[in-house]
């Protein structure tokens, strides 16, 4: 009976040995992983588990402007909005051609009721998305808000 076990073990055995030669994966290979685990508990509404896995891809490739920029929403879904900004800011240093993320950060900034800099950033938005209605129609609703002093008194109460 343990005969016919011996060609699984066989191929077993050799799978684990290719395996074991495959080069180890690199620190931006391990970061997109950690980003896209994070993306998908921030969908599950997991948000500190996101943040975590956010913060791991940021630590191994500090370079991915994706990893700050979706750790800043997950930061803004937790009302943290200072380390929000703090990661939209980095971000832009990173890729300042990004519409969404100067959405992101005007939104932030407008929960905060720091309107001149969320009228700025979401006109920025506005500016460079090239008319995409996944930006413009959002962020002109934030902007018709802000011009006619509604989130001025949304604010104040």
């Amino acid at each position: 009976m343990a005969r016919r076990y011996l060609p699984a073990l066989a191929v077993a055995l050799l799978l684990a040995g290719a395996i074991a030669c495959l080069p180890p994966k690199d620190a931006r290979t391990q970061a997109l992983e950690a980003q896209n685990a994070a993306y998908q508990l921030a969908r599950e509404g997991r948000t500190a588990e996101a943040i975590a896995h956010y913060t791991q891809a940021i630590a191994l490739d500090p370079g991915l402007a994706l990893s700050y920029h979706g750790r800043g929403v997950a930061y803004a879904g937790a009302g943290d909005y200072a380390a929000a900004i703090a990661d939209f800011d980095r971000a832009l240093e990173l890729d300042p051609g990004r519409a969404f993320t100067y959405f992101e950060r005007g939104a932030a900034y407008y929960a905060l009721a720091d309107f001149p800099h969320a009228e700025a950033d979401i006109q920025q938005s506005i500016d460079i998305s090239g008319g995409d209605p996944d930006i413009f129609y959002p962020a002109q609703s934030l902007l018709d808000s802000i011009r006619s002093g509604d989130a001025a008194l949304d604010a104040g109460r």
